[in-house]
């Protein structure tokens, strides 16, 4: 009788830390949806200025209409970035990204649910959102257009993604046309299909 009351309880402590841990690691949940019609196949995008990719990176990130570091931008306003075929590792010799025009010959936009890992604080000073991941399910939402570029000049360059993020889960929306241009600024200019 012990030794089944004893297994069952580490059965149940097994089960509680795998679902504590679980929801200590954070998470996402995507939902792709189809094209994104404000900036349709045939639109173009001037690029304007050279960009390197820091190293570490395939991408190249603008926001407020200039170059930002990855772990500088701002997640809670839109920000975009320029994506090439290759991961520019250390070492290697600096990879740009020159100005050209390139033709959207696809889009998509993408609705990204996620969850914060919950972090442990010490004392009484632990803000709620720390907590939420724990109880309420994903606590932000990431709202990203995907257009696929194309240059006969530099083939390398795959796409440029545009994010927004909303603190809660359901709310927001994919950026604008207009959030996108003021995001890239002086950098990049839209060109859509029908102009």
């Amino acid at each position: 009788m012990y030794r089944r009351r004893a297994a069952v309880a580490a059965f149940a402590l097994a089960l509680g830390l795998s679902a504590l841990l679980a929801a200590c690691a954070g998470g996402r949940y995507a939902a792709e949806r189809a094209s994104y019609p404000q900036l349709p196949a045939g639109s173009r995008i001037e690029l304007l200025q050279r960009l390197e990719i820091p190293e570490g990176h395939a991408r190249s990130f603008v926001q407020h209409g200039r170059a930002v570091a990855p772990q500088a931008r701002d997640r809670r306003a839109v920000h975009c970035n320029f994506e090439v075929d290759a991961v520019r590792m250390p070492g290697d010799p600096a990879q740009f990204i020159e100005p050209d025009i390139f033709t959207v010959s696809g889009s998509r936009w993408r609705h990204e649910y996620g969850a914060l890992p919950l972090r442990l604080a010490v004392g009484d000073d632990l803000p709620e959102w720390q907590m939420r991941s724990l109880f309420d399910g994903p606590n932000y939402s990431e709202h990203t257009v995907s257009l696929r570029l194309q240059s006969a000049r530099q083939p390398q360059l795959r796409a440029l993604h545009c994010t927004q993020r909303t603190a809660w889960p359901h709310s927001g929306r994919q950026p604008t046309r207009a959030q996108i241009a003021a995001a890239l600024g002086a950098v990049a200019r839209l060109i859509p299909a029908a102009e």
